[in-house]
């Protein structure tokens, strides 16, 4: 079951970590990420895919640690505090599933910022778009889908090919946010590492402020 009063008191007691699924601090108390602090079943597996489908969509479940490890540490205390209210409001299946094309929609967006290369931004625009048409509500038009495939693997090696798997994989929205990532990092590769890490963790600020937009307000 999820526990999001233990998230939260984790939270307040200086007790939720980065980068690892359970751990113990200096004072001996135990620790944990987002996820295995929201549920006993991720912290005794160490994984994901072990939260309880029935409690939490399971591509949200496989992006919560994303979101926890890849912004920056100075917005991460304020994202852990959105996710907690976040979690707090009642969805229908119809919602969750709405969102999880919304959440789509914004990591593709993200990934196609870093790209200069004209025929991979129209594809990316086109699966971001389509996306952006289920949250809203509309049908998803496999036809539609199988076009924009098609031209994301005519550009193979590009990031159409990239969000397209993004946006339609099953672990979709982890895709997307780590391709986003990957691509800032790339877009900084003639500068000092430490830069490229910047730019990738501020992409990772954009896509995660995005994600807890669309939990805290989208509706069906």
């Amino acid at each position: 079951m999820m526990n999001i009063e233990r998230f939260e008191a984790y939270l307040d007691e200086g007790r939720l970590i980065r980068g690892k699924w359970t751990s113990q601090d200096v004072r001996g108390r135990a620790t944990a990420c987002w996820l295995a602090a929201l549920f006993d079943e991720v912290a005794a597996h160490g994984s994901a895919s072990a939260c309880p489908a029935d409690q939490l969509p399971p591509w949200l479940a496989s992006l919560i640690p994303w979101m926890d490890d890849s912004g920056t540490l100075g917005r991460w205390r304020g994202f852990a505090q959105r996710l907690i209210a976040a979690l707090k409001i009642s969805r229908t299946e119809v919602q969750w599933y709405r969102a999880e094309y919304a959440v789509r929609a914004i990591c593709v967006r993200e990934a196609m910022r870093h790209t200069a290369y004209e025929p991979s931004v129209e594809v990316c625009k086109r699966v971001a778009d389509l996306a952006d048409a289920v949250a809203a509500g509309g049908l998803r038009d496999g036809a539609a889908w199988s076009e924009a495939a098609s031209a994301a693997s005519a550009l193979a090696s590009s990031s159409a090919s990239t969000a397209w798997r993004a946006a339609w994989s099953e672990a979709a929205a982890t895709a997307a946010a780590s391709a986003a990532w990957s691509e800032a990092a790339a877009a900084s590769a003639a500068a000092v590492p430490a830069s490229a890490l910047a730019a990738a963790a501020a992409a990772s600020d954009k896509i995660i402020d995005g994600i807890l937009s669309v939990l805290e307000g989208h509706a069906a």
